[in-house]
């Protein structure tokens, strides 16, 4: 069974032992800053990614940019859209 991409995303970022916090936190170090819960709307497929913020979690987090959340309508209708 293929796992959704914002479950990737969680999934990766427990593997690593980072909490929303602390993933918030590598991103803005890496000069992309996002609030902890919108990675966590993220995460849940029930808000946007955006495409610089789609690529350094791709690259924190050790995964294909294309595998992290798709960009979202309002509702969580996929659109994948880079």
């Amino acid at each position: 069974m293929t796992q959704k991409p914002t479950g990737l995303v969680r999934s990766r970022r427990l593997a690593r032992g980072l909490t929303l916090e602390e993933l918030a936190a590598q991103c803005a170090d890496a000069g992309v800053p996002v609030h902890n819960s919108q990675l966590s709307r993220i995460e849940r497929g029930v808000a946007s990614c955006r495409p610089r913020l789609r690529v350094t979690l791709a690259r924190l987090l050790d995964i294909d940019a294309a595998e992290v959340a798709p960009m979202y309508r309002r509702g969580g209708e996929g659109k994948g859209a880079a």
